[in-house]
């Protein structure tokens, strides 16, 4: 009777876990899957203001999350939100690792291993040529340090809050605080500017102002990414096409470094 017992019991949990793993195609929004699978990426930019995006998120676990952690918008500044989702097929990417090595902790371990950001290039349209977009990357001891230590990228973070550095090629040197959650089949990071955001002399985006959210499921066969920036930018002549072309490309590199790391 207990070997019944066990053996239902292992079955349950079995099936249970295998039912968390959907396929893109199930939690895509309708309207988007088409032009994701034959695109690999689908975008929406909005700039006025009216809502706070988020239309191209799928169905996960930490939606909530994602939906209220927004920038207030201050009247006369400019707006802009950016979604962008990506489909990475396992096999397609996979060089180093073994397909079924390719899980969420997988991801979570990469994507917490801000050291290996550093060097990561983009393709600048102002330059019109890839560069190195972060010329030094590394997580901090603390909101208050920019004292170097280890990267944090062991275990389940699910919870835990950490910081982080980026000389960037066009912002220099800006901190971040990060919030991870994590599930079987679910990551997610949430990033914002705990300094102000320079351009040359200018301080477009203050402090607080830039949120930027990850969002990465493993639908079995492919990871689905989600990545959505939310920024508040003061109105200065130029600045408006510079901070779109600038977060567009960050969130490019973002995954195209992350289809590397396998």
């Amino acid at each position: 009777m207990k070997k019944l017992a066990l053996f239902v019991t292992t079955i349950l949990i079995t099936t249970a876990l295998f039912a968390e793993t959907k396929a893109y195609k199930e939690i895509v929004p309708a309207d988007f899957v088409v032009e994701l699978e034959n695109s690999g990426m689908v975008r929406l930019i909005h700039e006025d203001g009216k809502d706070n995006g988020r239309h191209l998120m799928p169905e996960n676990d930490y939606a909530d999350t994602i939906r209220d952690l927004v920038v207030a918008k201050k009247p006369g500044n400019y707006p802009f939100i950016c979604e962008s989702l990506y489909l990475i097929n396992k096999e397609k990417y996979a060089k180093n690792m073994d397909i079924s090595q390719m899980n969420i902790q997988a991801v979570s371990e990469a994507v917490r291993s801000i050291s290996k950001m550093q060097g990561m290039s983009y393709y600048s349209t102002t330059r019109k040529k890839r560069i190195v977009l972060y010329k030094s990357a590394y997580t901090l001891e603390n909101e208050n340090s920019k004292a170097r230590i280890n990267d944090r990228n062991t275990g389940n973070p699910d919870g835990t809050k950490n910081w982080l550095l980026f000389d960037d090629a066009s912002f220099g040197e800006v901190r971040y605080e990060l919030n991870y959650r994590q599930n079987e089949n679910t990551f997610y990071m949430g990033y914002q500017n705990i300094d102000d955001i320079k351009v040359l002399f200018m301080k477009p985006v203050e402090a607080k102002n830039l949120i930027v959210q990850a969002l990465f499921i493993d639908c079995g066969d492919d990871y689905l990414v989600y990545i959505v920036s939310d920024v508040d930018c003061m109105k200065i002549p130029g600045m408006k096409k510079q901070i779109e072309e600038s977060f567009v490309s960050r969130m490019d590199a973002l995954s195209e470094w992350l289809s590397g790391q396998f």
